[in-house]
């Protein structure tokens, strides 16, 4: 069994069906409150971007996080990186990995 979805990312996802990558808005979106898996996406990306991957546990996937309010601390690093001209190419991706030890 594979895992393709994350209910504990306290965050809700929209998705349309079909090619909308041009799109402005999505048109009557669906939703879920939880992420949904991506194994993989092509980005073009203008020259000098970068990205920053975090590892962690609950506290860098969310724990305690607000519920849709975007303030997990990868959310605040993003935001910091993307308020400075020098380091406004830099992505960064959220990979940590919430659980319970049993």
């Amino acid at each position: 069994m594979q895992e393709t979805g994350h209910p504990g990312s306290r965050a809700t996802s929209y998705y349309i069906h079909g090619d909308a990558v041009s799109a402005a808005n999505l048109t009557e979106p669906k939703h879920a409150d939880h992420w949904c898996q991506v194994s993989e996406i092509d980005v073009q990306a203008v020259p000098g971007a970068a990205a920053v991957v975090a590892l962690g546990d609950s506290i860098t996937d969310g724990h305690g996080a607000t519920t849709n309010g975007n303030d997990r601390w990868m959310d605040v690093l993003s935001q910091r990186l993307q308020n400075l001209p020098s380091t406004r190419n830099i992505g960064v991706s959220n990979q940590g990995i919430g659980g319970i030890i049993c």
